[in-house]
Formats: C-alpha cells, structure tokens, sequence
C-alpha cells in the first residue's frame, strides 16, 4: 500500500499529474481488532496512452468528489439503521472463518449474483456512480474477491471505516508504484473550485491510522476458531435469571430490580439473549426484550438467527418499550411467523421504521417476497411505516427488476402509496430513444418522489441515480436517504391508472406533432400523467397499432396539483419556495440567469405536449412489449 494522503497533497497530487488510471473503494468494520471489507467498488479509465496523464488527473479528481459522496451518503442518519444491522450481521459472517469463505465460493451459479451487504454496497455505488464523466468506468467488486483487487500497485485506493457512525473515518492513499513528477508539468495545472470545495470538506472527517488499514489485506477469511460469547460472572448470573423465567408465561419484572443497577446491564442482558438458543414464544420472552432495550427508539433483533415472532408483539405492548420507532430484524421466517410481525408492527403507534434484512450466506432473494406479498393485502401499514427490504438492494445492484410482473405478480406496490412508478428522460435535445426508469423497487411516496425529483433537476448532469439518494421529504432536500437504485425498463409498460413522469430537456413539439429540438437546449419540461383508463383496450391506432392516446384519455399535472391529489397534507406554499429554489440553482448552473431573458428553465408541459410525449414513449417499447399490451 502507498502513502496515506492528506486532502491538500491530493491536490498537489493531481496538479502535478500523479495520479493514477485507477482507484478502488472500500467500505470496512473493525470485528475483533481486523478491519473487514463490506463493499468494493472502482473507478477506471477509459484511456491510458495519454502522455500527459489528463485521463488520470481526471481519474484523480473524481476519485476525490466521490470520496466526500460516499461520506455525506454514510454519515446521514436516515442510513443509519440498515449500516448497523449490517455491520452487526459482518461480525458473524467474518467469525465463520474459512467455513464461510469456502461456501461463498461453492455458490451454485444462481446464487452468485447474491450481494452479502447489499445496503452499503448500494451506498458506496451511488457515492461512486453520481456525476461521471464519460470517460470514467465504474464496477463494483464482488466482497469474495476484494482482497485480490487490494493488492494491485498501479491504483490508489480509498477506504472508510463504518465502526463508529458517530466518528466515520476515511482515508486516500496513493499507489504503491508512485511515480515521480516531471520538472515541467508541477504547477501546470490548476485545481478546480469543486475539488478545492470538495478537499475543504473532507476535513470535517478524521483520517484513518495506517496500522489500521493493513489489516484489511489477508489473502483470505482467517480463521481464528469458534466466537466464544462472553462469559463473565454477570453474564452466567444472567443467564441463570433467564433461564428461571422461560419456565413461566410471564413473571414479575421486580425479580430484575437489583441486576437493573449493575453497570451496563441493558448491554449485558442483550449479550445473553442474542447467545441464547432455547428463547420460547411466551409473554417472558418478551419482558426480557422490554427490559434489554429499555427505553430504546430502536429495537435491534438482527443478531437472533431463529426469533420467537410474537415476542415481538409482547415486547411492543410494555410500557419500557412504548417509545420505539423502527425495528430491524431478520427474514426467512415461515408465512405464520410473518403474519405475527406485521400483527406485531400494526398495533405499534409510536414504529414508523421497519428493517427486514437476510443473511449474508443465504442461497437467493426471495425471502422478502413473502414479506411484501402479505403486506400488499395490507397496504395500510404503509402509510405509517417506512418498510426496507434489503433484497431490493441485493437484485437491483444487478440491474434487475425486484417486483417484476412476471417472476412476483401478486407482489405490487400499491399505486395510491407510492403513485409513481415509471419516469422517462429525454436529455440534451433529443427526440428519441427516452431513459425509461422504473421507480416501484423504491417504494417513495408522493412527498419523497417530489423532493427527490426537485433536487434531482438542480443538480448537474440529469440521471436516475440521483432518485435513489434524496430526501424523503420537502423539509430538506440536502437529506441522502438510500433507496434501491433505479432500474433501467425498456420494456414495461406502465400500468393504467397510474402516475409516469416526464422529464424533457431542450426538445419541444412542432406544429406537426413531431418531436424537435428547441433553440433552449438547457430548459426543462415536466409532466405528471396520469392515464385515466382501466385498460389500454381503444388506446390504440386501429390501423398502425401504435399507442394513440387522446387528450382526455389522460390527466397532467404540475407538481402542486399531483400533491394536491396524492399528498393532499404537503403545504403548497413549501412545494413553491423549493420549486423557485430549483429554478434558481439551474438557472445559475447554466451561467447568468438574466442571459437567456424569456426562457422558462423549468415549466410544466401542456396537455397535448405531454399526451405527444407520452404516446412517443410508449410506442419507443411498444414492440418488445406486444403481448402484454393485448
């Protein structure tokens, strides 16, 4: 490994073009004093005969932008939650040693594509996809193979360790092979405002030691033989007290009233249930879960491998446990045990989080299925709780549908919840070829959707990725909430009665219903539609058999009128103050804003534009499509 680098001689590194072709990123955690990569990722590029290292210093500088990407992504406690149950669930995936290596690599080939952590690889890949260049490649790198990619000299690498969310550390370090520079390039180059920006800003984390980070190079999963749980004096005192009340149905909780005044006793009495492997269904179970988290906002059940579900309920119904508001536990479970959590979470006033993880062994996905199937029949619970799957992460990271019609029919998210569910970009003036999104893997509520979209259309360089980090409400649209990135959908199409937003730049329609390009290549169009048909039945061309959707076929709205209808508590006056922030920021992305007088950067589209638009886009998939359309 190289040289630790501060962020001011990364700058220097980059003026006097040294850096590398190449860049690898880890996220990692300390687990029993080693640090262990939970996601890999790279940035290449697509270039390397350049004799004066322009590639690379492109290479370089985004390596530095999306290093501050991933930070801010990793240090918002709306991820909070998911990191930490996937960091809990790394120490056990590391203590199987070379038994848990082995089977990784005997994956039956339909298990290969299973991510391990699939939420914080989803957090280092939108770190380190937003805003590239053409001319940067970026991959992420399966977890069984990081430690190969770790050892190649020609790249420099970036690591940040997620051991404590309160105190995220990061660090830069040069190749191993780091040449020296020419006399006659240092100082030829000048650093750009974002960069300096971007270097300023990752003072406000602290560096990582290198002791520390040599650790992560092990050729393989070590093993250091079975984890032994603790087993000190309280802890066995403990475990007798436990022991005693699994007997009963309940028991009376003054029976803990002088082990409650031992230091770290909540800490001590969730070591020895989370080791303990006869917990029963009972109202005890319970208890003892009331008096383990007391007092909690979070309820952390990840490290049970087998859990007694309706403890759950038990444990919710005490007055110690009244204040908590998210839940993460792990899938698996039979339909019976699934009907006892979401019994469980529906009569829980104060829970507006819910987290369903799978281990990191497991053999596919389908876990979760089983999970939303039910909930669909349910969809009331939604509209209180936030639920994440960690499944949609792991299939999505593989560009694939999650809840795809054909594979899981009965598993749609409901369209009066999460109304939107298909955008289409057409960027840069063109008139053909739209980037069709498909948004039902997100769940993300009519709020979130706009919020999402609004800090989207303010950033530079419009693209999908940026609806699958946003805020998830108007309040803040600086909030870098994780959702399953958004799949790229050529061939779906989208289901009557259902919302699909268009967002146009720089195309327009002429006076013959053609698409063309407009002289304000930057202005941006956008639509909600809304098709107001049961079926796509007399939707189309009788001769041509192509998408022929009439006006009042069709319902367009702005963004206040699609809130007005979907979200009709979101405060109007909010929804105008960030849409005139919007502007604004585009109108200053694109240079002076009094340069171009007259021209709407940002306006809706009328009704025939959007019905235009809408009937191009659909007949763009029409034909891979055919059979589902009958």
């Amino acid at each position: 490994m190289g040289t630790i680098l501060a962020p001011s001689e990364v700058r220097r590194m980059l003026r006097d073009r040294l850096s590398p072709h190449g860049w690898s990123f880890y996220i990692t955690t300390r687990i029993d004093g080693a640090l262990r990569p939970l996601a890999g990722g790279e940035q290449t590029t697509r270039n390397f005969g350049d004799p004066r290292n322009e590639h690379n210093r492109l290479a370089g500088r985004q390596a530095v932008l999306s290093c501050l990407k991933v930070l801010n992504i990793l240090s918002d406690s709306a991820n909070r939650r998911a990191l930490e149950a996937e960091r809990t669930m790394a120490a056990e995936y590391y203590r199987g040693g070379l038994k848990t290596h082995e089977a990784l690599r005997a994956r039956v080939p339909t298990g290969e594509s299973v991510r391990e952590f699939p939420f914080t690889e989803t957090c280092l890949w939108l770190g380190t996809t937003q805003g590239l260049p053409n001319r940067i490649l970026v991959r992420d790198l399966p977890l069984r193979e990081v430690h190969r990619y770790g050892q190649k000299g020609d790249r420099g690498v970036i690591f940040f360790d997620v051991t404590d969310l309160d105190k995220l550390r990061y660090c830069i370090t040069s190749p191993k092979n780091s040449p020296e520079p020419r006399k006659e390039d240092l100082g030829l180059i000048e650093v750009d405002n974002d960069l300096k920006e971007a270097t300023r800003e990752l003072k406000r984390f602290p560096i990582m030691d290198r002791a520390n980070i040599d650790l992560t190079w092990l050729p393989r999963i070590p093993t250091r033989g079975p984890y032994k749980a603790p087993n000190s004096l309280c802890h066995q005192a403990l475990r007798e007290l436990i022991n005693s009340t699994l007997e009963f149905e309940s028991f009376d909780m003054s029976i803990f009233a002088a082990p409650r005044c031992v230091p770290r006793f909540k800490r001590l009495l969730q070591e020895c249930l989370y080791g303990h492997s006869n917990l029963n269904n009972t109202r005890s179970v319970g208890q003892l879960i009331a008096l383990a988290f007391e007092g909690d906002t979070h309820l952390d059940l990840v490290r049970f491998k087998v859990f007694p579900t309706k403890t759950i309920g038990f444990a919710l119904q005490t007055e110690e446990l009244s204040g908590v508001r998210s839940i993460s536990i792990r899938t698996g479970l039979t339909r019976d045990s699934i009907m006892e959590v979401i019994d469980a979470v529906s009569h829980a006033p104060s829970l507006r989080e819910l987290y369903l993880h799978q281990s990191p062994t497991r053999k596919n996905d389908e876990a979760n299925f089983a999970f939303i199937k039910i909930l669909s029949t349910r969809p009331e619970l939604f509209k209180r709780v936030k639920v994440v799957f960690s499944s949609a992460f792991s299939v999505t990271l593989n560009r694939e549908l999650w809840l795809n019609p054909e594979s899981t029919p009965d598993c749609e998210p409901p369209p009066d919840i999460f109304p939107v569910q298909n955008v289409f970009f057409l960027l840069r003036g063109r008139t053909r070829y739209p980037t069709h999104i498909y948004l039902g893997n997100g769940l993300l509520s009519a709020e979130a959707f706009v919020a999402r979209l609004l800090r989207c259309l303010s950033l530079p360089g419009l693209g999908s990725f940026g609806l699958a980090a946003g805020p998830s409400s108007l309040e803040d649209l600086s909030r870098l909430e994780v959702t399953p990135i958004s799949v790229f959908s050529d061939n779906r199409i989208p289901k009557p009665r259902s919302w699909t937003v268009l967002v146009i730049e720089g195309s327009g329609v002429d006076e013959d219903g053609h698409l063309c390009k407009l002289p304000q290549a930057k202005a941006i169009k956008y639509a909600f539609v809304r098709l107001c048909v049961d079926s796509y039945d007399g939707c189309l061309d009788d001769w041509t058999q192509e998408f022929a959707l009439k006006l009042e076929q069709i319902e367009v709205a702005d963004f206040k009128g699609f809130l007005k209808i979907t979200a009709p508590d979101v405060d109007s006056a909010l929804v105008d103050r960030r849409l005139a922030e919007t502007v604004e920021a585009v109108a200053n992305r694109e240079g002076n804003p009094h340069a171009a007088p007259g021209v709407e950067w940002i306006s809706v589209l009328i009704h025939n534009e959007a019905c235009t638009f809408l009937n191009h886009f659909l007949n763009e998939i029409r034909v891979s499509v055919w059979p589902r359309v009958q």
